[in-house]
């Protein structure tokens, strides 16, 4: 199943599961357990959309196979090859990302194409042999179809993702197969996910969404947030009851010193940042307008609080404009210090 581009849903809806969305090579996985005298199927078979058979490009998977009951499944998988750096290092430092944990590190996880394309250019058992050695891969199992003979498409996803758990054991190191976690509460899974995972696009899969092989369905929604900046925070918004923070008016700083409006993020905001962000925000209140205009020349919102422009967020969002306003903005956390501060 295939993802369609989606809008996020608004905060509040928890009818969604989010996962990093990531770049690589689409197979079906066939599991047969280990072969016996009644089974001469191989243990495991990696099958591309096309219908070419993988296995032999990636022996690495082979054990995924044989730690459990012998009887088929088939799960929907993305064999990735990455290049692990933490966030801040140079790509030639080694370290690793975990994405079994209950929260993603803070470590980023990016794409290699290249080494991908190495994987799937090998000519022979012993070829891929020796390039599985040189550069490992990951399979990353995102669902289940068949377990036992039995059509589990038609399930709720929140039941095939409990299934995958129970069908697959844990890989022997812990990342050559892994299942991507799923966060349910919007805000912070969209934050997390794309701070920590260092992605730019996300799927949402409905909870209650059923599974159509070869078919995009709006069960899986594609979220692109390609763009990224570090913003001042000129106010924050007052909700209509209760008058706590609803939201953060952003302002782009200009070579002459003045700021210029760049958006409204409602989203991302974590409890963790709102504990952040309490803790300034009280101090910094003006009765001055810290903007006093919009590029489009609307007028600026109400119940806003200004403050003065001590606060920076770094934001991911799905669109800029000409203007430089920024559209679907998602706040991915704080930091006290200005953008281009060399201390």
């Amino acid at each position: 199943m295939e993802p369609v581009e989606g809008d996020p849903p608004k905060t509040g809806d928890r009818r969604w599961a989010y996962q990093p969305r990531f770049s690589g090579q689409r197979v079906t996985v066939h599991l047969h357990g280990a072969p016996t005298a009644l089974n001469v199927w191989p243990a495991i078979r990696l099958v591309a959309p096309d219908g070419l058979d993988l296995t032999s490009r990636f022996p690495e998977f082979a054990p995924l196979a044989v730690d459990r009951p012998r009887r088929p499944r088939i799960l929907d998988g993305i064999i990735i090859v990455t290049a692990d750096i933490t966030r801040g290092a140079r790509t030639t430092d080694e370290t690793t990302i975990d994405l079994r944990g209950p929260r993603p590190t803070r470590e980023v996880q990016v794409a290699n194409p290249g080494g991908l394309e190495y994987r799937l250019a090998a000519s022979g058992a012993a070829d891929a042999a020796n390039r599985a050695l040189a550069l490992r891969a990951r399979l990353l199992l995102v669902d289940i179809v068949h377990v036992a003979g039995r059509r589990v498409g038609d399930l709720p996803y929140v039941t095939r993702r409990s299934l995958i758990d129970s069908e697959i054991a844990a890989a022997p190191d812990g990342r050559l197969w892994q299942v991507p976690p799923d966060h349910l509460d919007v805000g912070e899974a969209l934050s997390d996910a794309i701070a920590s995972w260092g992605v730019t696009s996300l799927v949402a899969k409905r909870l209650d969404g059923r599974y159509f092989p070869g078919l995009r369905s709006p069960g899986w929604s594609r979220l692109d947030f390609p763009f990224r900046d570090q913003l001042v925070v000129a106010g924050w918004l007052r909700a209509p009851r209760g008058g706590h923070l609803d939201g953060l008016v952003l302002a782009r700083p200009e070579p002459d010193g003045t700021l210029r409006w760049a958006g409204i993020a409602t989203q991302g905001l974590t409890l963790s940042l709102r504990t952040d962000l309490g803790r300034h925000l009280g101090r910094l209140v003006t009765d001055r307008p810290t903007l006093t205009a919009r590029p489009d020349r609307r007028s600026m919102p109400r119940r806003v609080r200004w403050i003065k422009p001590d606060l920076h967020v770094d934001v991911a969002a799905r669109a800029a404009r000409d203007d430089g306003v920024l559209e679907g903005i998602v706040l991915l956390g704080l930091t006290l210090r200005p953008p281009h501060d060399p201390n």
